[in-house]
């Protein structure tokens, strides 16, 4: 039997038994551009990208990096492939917070996120600024909040 055709009747099967093939994303490809209040480059902001699924078993993983000389970081995407059936909480679907932050600076986050956040650079502007911000995971919702010290 071909491949072709082997793939065909497992998909074929699949449906009948009510799976849905899914490819899914777990962190999106994202391109960050961190400037000051003048639109200048800013090196070495912290941006941390908090990946968490919406689902019966929730999951979270936190990623983070440093702003280059032109301002930007980068984070690689990561899709996987899962057989969902159609009923509440029976696949892993994932949603995406972010958060910007250096001393002496604003910090800036965005949270709930869908893939579609990412499809271009998110430009986030820090304004300068006397107190230490800083961003902390919120306890009662998937994200950050920021806290002046």
């Amino acid at each position: 039997m071909s491949v072709f055709r082997f793939l065909l009747c497992l998909l074929v099967l699949s449906d009948l038994a009510g799976c849905i093939p899914l490819w899914s994303t777990k962190q999106p490809s994202a391109t960050f551009r961190v400037v000051d209040e003048h639109g200048s480059p800013i090196l070495g902001a912290r941006v941390k990208l908090l990946t968490y699924s919406v689902s019966f078993v929730p999951k979270e993983s936190e990623t983070s990096v440093d702003t280059s000389q032109e301002g930007l970081a980068y984070f690689k995407g990561e899709k996987f492939f899962q057989w969902y059936i159609p009923l509440p909480d029976a696949g892993e679907f994932y949603k995406w917070a972010y958060c910007v932050e250096l001393p002496g600076y604003t910090s800036g986050i965005g949270n709930n996120l869908e893939s579609s956040s990412f499809n271009s650079i998110l430009v986030i502007r820090l304004e300068k600024s006397e107190l230490n911000h800083s961003c902390y995971r919120a306890k009662d919702q998937y994200g950050y909040a920021v806290q002046n010290r």
